[in-house]
């Protein structure tokens, strides 16, 4: 079973937060339990935990961009994604937003791009 956990920046202070999130929608209220301490973020950041890590052990979240390191006829190929959630699971997108391939079938190693 995979990790259910979230993460998003803090109003207050625009620092990442990772733990579970509630929300309510009537009254324009998201939260991120770290805990027993809850912590407003903004919604446009949350993102989920896709249940992956990359070749570094780093957590893979929506909306990560990914460099994906491909084996092609023996030669290595390096290309750039994003992780989405589109059509009931985690995939890649090109920079069109189409998807590439779902995130549990990438022929080569991978790894987290830092923002």
């Amino acid at each position: 079973m995979r990790e259910i956990l979230f993460r998003g920046k803090s109003k207050e202070t625009q620092e990442l937060c990772y733990g579970y999130y509630v929300c309510d929608k009537y009254i324009d209220w998201h939260l991120i339990y770290v805990g027993v301490i809850s912590i407003e973020v903004i919604p446009e950041t949350l993102s989920e935990f896709t249940g992956v890590t990359d070749k570094n052990e780093t957590k893979v979240f929506e909306n990560d961009k990914v460099l994906v390191h491909e084996n092609v006829c023996g030669e290595i190929k390096d290309w750039t994604a994003k992780v989405a959630f589109k059509g009931g699971s985690f995939c890649l997108l090109n920079e069109d937003g189409n998807p590439i391939c779902s995130l549990f079938e990438v022929c080569g190693t991978f790894e987290v791009i830092p923002e």
